[in-house]
């Protein structure tokens, strides 16, 4: 077995080093600089990549794209923070592929090189359970992507705010899951809205449950442009539900 410790030429990188000698005695250990770089270290069917999701996030994408291109990926085992979202796991999941939360067991460890290294998919056992419920979240989004936007209009960077808005989260809510400010979640759901040609909220949630066919004229995905975030609240929320009903008079 070979194993390429790629996070960096940093501290961590040379204890990793240190602790994998220990682990795997007879096993070959490479610190690789950088992602780039990947391609010529590999040199045969047992070499598996260490990478860390918190050490070196952003190495760890431009390696996936690097192995991507590769006829005869390697395997690759993901050291992950523990307090990662599920969602962003079930990237890292498939044969030859393992994750580890940070500060696991040298054993685990150990146990896991060995599966990925085997072609075999390796998950902590802590994280089977959340990373199940993310992956049935997921072909759930798939569905209900499906009833919004039949067509499939809406680009990719807005569609998990509006699936959100549709569940009923507010805007606060979903900001924090997606990494956005609530500013630039309502500018999102603001262009949603223009694309799908809809009034607001309300009607989406209707689209949503499956009560409304789509209506009206919508964009073309981009007409707006840019990633713009509107300071003012969604007045067609508001303009968009039903007044309360009054007594009638007798």
């Amino acid at each position: 077995m070979h194993v390429l410790i790629c996070i960096g030429q940093s501290f961590s990188a040379k204890a990793t080093e240190l602790l994998l000698a220990q682990l795997c005695p007879g096993a070959r250990i490479t610190c690789v600089p950088s992602a780039e770089e990947v391609p010529a270290y590999l040199d045969g069917d047992d070499v598996v990549i260490l990478a860390s999701l918190s050490a070196a996030p952003d190495g760890l994408r431009v390696l996936m794209r690097t192995i991507a291109e590769l006829q005869q990926p390697p395997g690759l085992l993901v050291l992950a923070p523990t307090d990662t979202p599920p969602n962003v796991l079930l990237d890292f999941v498939g044969p030859g592929r393992g994750l580890l939360l940070d500060g696991s067991h040298p054993d685990l460890l150990r146990e896991a090189l060995k599966a990925v290294a085997a072609g075999k998919s390796f998950v902590e056992p802590t994280l089977a359970g959340p990373m199940m419920a993310a992956y049935e979240e997921k072909h759930g989004d798939a569905e209900a992507i499906r009833r919004i936007d039949p067509a499939g209009r809406l680009p990719e960077r807005i569609r998990q705010v509006v699936i959100d808005t549709a569940r009923g989260f507010g805007a606060k809510e979903i900001g924090r899951k997606v990494f956005r400010s609530e500013a630039t979640v309502r500018g999102y759901l603001h262009e949603a809205y223009k694309i799908l040609g809809i009034a607001g909220r309300h009607e989406l949630v209707r689209r949503y449950q499956g009560d409304d066919l789509p209506t009206g004229q919508p964009l073309a995905a981009g007409a707006l442009g840019g990633e713009a975030a509107y300071e003012t609240k969604d007045a067609t929320d508001a303009s968009n539900t039903p007044p309360p009903s009054r007594p009638r008079s007798r």
